[in-house]
């Protein structure tokens, strides 16, 4: 029951993390943020495990009530989250975050460039807008994606290669899900794209103003007048 216990806190906590790095308008430094975060809780509850804690595993200690865990549950979860941290760094490399070079990305007015990817006229325009008052300001008042567009036309050196890079899976799944939503098999001929359009756009209707455009009750007028 332990064990079962714990299975089921460690794929819950597993499936928290998955459902933050979903979402729209999100960046690679974001995620690499989140992910670099859980690889640290993972190597804090390995050490507490060691020391008897399981307070971070909450249907464990429900289970366990006011019984100690003993040596083999504290051993198999310490062996668990080691493996666990060890498929992390291997499929999100320590040496292949993208936050290690790039921070200047993210903060242009504080962090310096040290990426050996810029160009010297890379590096020229990326100075100039550090020393931008201007665009410290539209900095502190729009997103990062927002900020970086704002800049492209005055500084079009400074392509931001990082941004581009879809971070996630989030949008071709969420379009998947409504065409398959929409398309049954009883309907397998049907034309969805304005469907998807409508289903996948973050615009919300102006309901009142599509409602005023329609003549509420003139089919039921034109079913009497016919009687």
């Amino acid at each position: 029951m332990s064990k079962l216990a714990y299975l089921c806190d460690v794929f819950g906590l597993l499936n928290d993390l998955n459902l933050s790095l979903q979402g729209r308008m999100t960046t690679v430094f974001k995620l690499a943020d989140k992910v670099a975060a859980f690889k640290a809780k993972l190597d804090l509850w390995g050490r507490r495990v060691d020391r008897g804690v399981f307070d971070m595993f909450q249907t464990v200690v429900g289970v366990l009530g006011e019984t100690e865990a003993g040596p083999f549950l504290s051993q198999l979860v310490r062996d668990h989250l080691v493996a666990l941290s060890n498929e992390f760094e291997r499929y999100f490399p320590s040496s292949k975050d993208p936050r290690q070079t790039n921070e200047w990305v993210r903060n242009p007015f504080v962090n310096i460039p040290n990426s050996p990817n810029l160009s010297a006229q890379e590096e020229e325009q990326l100075i100039e807008i550090a020393n931008d008052g201007g665009l410290k300001s539209v900095y502190k008042e729009t997103s990062l994606a927002g900020f970086w567009i704002k800049t492209k036309a005055e500084y079009p050196e400074i392509a931001v290669k990082v941004l581009k890079t879809f971070p996630t899976t989030y949008l071709c799944e969420a379009g998947f899900s409504a065409m398959t939503a929409t398309k049954t098999k009883l309907r397998n001929r049907l034309d969805i794209s304005n469907t998807l359009r409508v289903s996948l756009s973050s615009i919300t209707p102006r309901w009142k103003l599509l409602v005023a455009g329609k003549q509420a009750g003139l089919p039921l007028i034109i079913f009497v007048m016919h009687v």
